[in-house]
């Protein structure tokens, strides 16, 4: 599972302070938390956070967050969270309309979902699809890898969620770090050329 340094969330998400404004001693859960990074950044930043993480992988008990393992679409839970995360996982779900449904089920009235994802019309994506018309095919087949079930724009991604009981209050754009690119650890040269395609595409 991938690791953050410490000031990682602060720096490149200050969207998420969203979620310490929602409410001050919201009951939030991570959907697909992984090894619970983002978990532990919130229970630094808020100390009246409820904080739950699921994931179909274990995860180590820590004070002051609740880990579950299993599936989210199947999993019981006590009751609803005020704030439910889902950050780069719902491009990983077979099934996205039962996994919309249950992030409507399980979110209290007047909660937060929060959805995020790699927009298919976005630069990299665009920037991808240019180098394989010129014969560089090695970002796109990234983008497209079998990890990747699921490939929305903002606007499909707000279809699916509202279709399914949940309504859009905002639609954030995100540019990750250029050391968050995942490029082929094989090829040094397919890794400069990514990476500095990648740097053009979003000087534009």
């Amino acid at each position: 599972m991938e690791q953050y340094a410490p000031g990682y969330f602060e720096e490149e998400h200050r969207n998420w302070r969203i979620i310490l404004e929602h409410k001050p001693n919201a009951a939030i859960l991570d959907v697909g938390c992984g090894n619970g990074n983002f978990l532990r950044y919130l229970k630094g930043a808020g100390e009246d956070l409820s904080l739950t993480g699921i994931d179909v992988a274990p995860n180590e008990p820590l004070g002051g967050i609740e880990y579950l393992r299993g599936d989210f679409t199947e999993q019981k839970f006590a009751g609803q969270f005020d704030v439910l995360l889902s950050l780069a996982v719902i491009e990983h779900i077979p099934n996205v309309a039962a996994f919309a449904r249950r992030l409507c089920e399980v979110c209290a009235p007047g909660g937060l979902v929060i959805t995020m994802t790699v927009d298919e019309q976005s630069l990299i994506y665009g920037a991808a699809r240019a180098l394989h018309r010129v014969g560089y095919s090695v970002p796109l087949r990234r983008l497209y890898s079998k990890h990747h079930l699921n490939h929305f724009t903002h606007q499909s991604l707000k279809r699916l969620l509202e279709g399914h009981g949940l309504c859009t209050i905002q639609v954030l754009r995100h540019n990750s770090p250029i050391a968050a690119v995942d490029t082929p650890k094989t090829s040094t040269l397919s890794n400069v050329i990514l990476r500095t395609g990648v740097w053009a595409a979003f000087q534009l």
